[in-house]
């Protein structure tokens, strides 16, 4: 399997901001841990973790696996929303939320913490070194989903795939390292 790609010489201004980011499990971890109380969970491939209108009462950090989170449409069609991997956070807008918006489903042996949204809610509130990593965590994913929408509003696939590698591009390197398999 191909895990990197170097773009030779193709010239284009670096723009370095499409790249998988999240935080790693440690420090989110971290910054939880120090004042919240996690509960720690294995997940087969396929097992539910909540369901849409669930009453929310967890935020969650992947530890290891996948996490895919979906909707259904009107018709009964399944949505899929995002594909939550290690190091990342899924269900933060349980924060301000009654209940969960979608369906969350283990696509992988998944291991997850699960952090009690009162506690969050409170370290956050005491805790600027708290609220600020946070922050920025959840800056990074609002970024990367962004770009994510600018890729799919490129209608030619070439295009599309030729910014996708530029915006993953490292800088200096021109490098791409892929950390999903190529069918993801």
């Amino acid at each position: 399997i191909i895990d990197k790609i170097i773009l030779g010489q193709i010239k284009f201004e670096p723009f370095f901001l499409f790249c998988e980011v999240r935080m790693d499990t440690f420090s989110l971890d971290h910054f939880f841990s120090t004042t919240c109380r996690s509960i720690t969970k294995t997940y087969r491939p396929d097992d539910y973790i909540f369901y849409q209108n669930d009453k929310a009462g967890f935020i969650f950090v992947i530890e290891k696996g996948e996490v895919r989170l979906e909707r259904p449409t009107i018709e009964g069609r399944l949505v899929v929303m995002h594909t939550a991997t290690a190091g990342e956070t899924f269900a933060d807008a349980a924060l301000f939320s009654p209940v969960y918006h979608c369906n969350a489903i283990a696509v992988t042996h998944t291991v997850i913490h699960a952090y009690p949204k009162k506690q969050v809610l409170n370290a956050l509130d005491n805790s600027t070194e708290i609220s600020v990593g946070y922050i920025q965590h959840l800056s990074l994913q609002v970024r990367s989903l962004r770009t994510r929408l600018e890729l799919r509003n490129i209608l030619s696939a070439r295009e599309r795939i030729f910014q996708y590698l530029l915006l993953a591009a490292h800088p200096e390197t021109r490098e791409v390292t892929l950390n999903r398999r190529l069918t993801d």
